[in-house]
């Protein structure tokens, strides 16, 4: 089954990218804006505890969570992290004596991420 919209906050979820938001943001746990920007919005700061528990799927509020995620660096740090995480995993392979069936699964794996991992690294050496 393919995932619809921000469906892990939807579901309430406490991912990885959104663990490393709320600890990276600048007031620990509130999302970086007022919300004012959008109508649906109440005028006072959310709190990602709040829009997880409220399990929405409005539109504006889960962009606005994606909006806020994007702004604390959490999606660049999830993909250096998942590069990190599988160059480990190929050394660790390689320092044990090999194996084809799970660098091929690495590949496999890695097709997730690979492509927005480079179109990221190639955004970064454009200056984006």
């Amino acid at each position: 089954k393919e995932k619809g919209f921000c469906e892990d906050i939807t579901e309430g979820k406490m991912s990885f990218l959104v663990i490393h938001s709320v600890r990276s943001s600048v007031n620990s746990n509130q999302l970086l804006s007022t919300g004012a920007e959008l109508v649906a919005l109440p005028a006072r700061k959310l709190v990602i505890s709040d829009i997880l528990k409220k399990k929405t799927t409005d539109h504006d509020v889960l962009q606005y969570a994606v909006d806020c995620i994007r702004r604390t660096g959490s999606f660049e740090y999830t993909l250096n992290f998942l590069v990190e995480v599988e160059a480990r995993a190929r050394r660790m392979i390689d320092e044990l004596g090999g194996s084809q069936m799970l660098m091929s699964f690495l590949d496999r794996l890695a097709t997730v991420y690979r492509p927005a991992a480079s179109a990221s690294a190639a955004s970064a050496a454009d200056g984006n």
